[in-house]
């Protein structure tokens, strides 16, 4: 998921200092690009008619790899999706400077957003 480490690099960095901070950060940049391509190659070159991780697993591993492929992307979405609606609510709480409190915030966006959590693709 992009975006959210990013926050917090000037902590990391600032924790590790200049050399080894600017080492980790260029390691794993490397290794996020070569897992990328690998993924791309995979997915362009052996299984062209693939669209999802479900499916990808569905190809490369049969029922089982699909199982485990769909469990740990929604695992990662349910993880992170209450970080980015408190991030979003306290951003909206600040912007506006209401004394709506963070949950009702929090409870508002996640009913506006629900109806496009429950599409499959962008094509329903």
């Amino acid at each position: 998921i992009m975006g959210t480490g990013v926050l917090a690099l000037p902590s990391a960095l600032a924790s590790l200092g200049y050399f080894l901070g600017a080492f980790i950060s260029i390691v794993f940049g490397l290794l996020a690009s070569y897992i990328g391509l690998i993924l791309g190659r995979v997915r362009n070159g052996m299984y062209p008619h693939c669209n999802s991780y479900l499916s990808l697993g569905m190809a490369v591993g049969g029922p089982k790899l699909a199982v485990v492929c769909k469990w740990v992307t929604l695992v990662s979405w349910f993880s992170v999706l209450p970080l980015y609606i408190l991030t979003a609510s306290t951003a909206i709480q600040t912007a506006f400077n209401t004394s709506v409190c963070n949950y009702t915030w929090g409870l508002i966006l996640s009913a506006l957003l629900l109806p496009f959590f429950m599409l499959k693709t962008l094509k329903s």
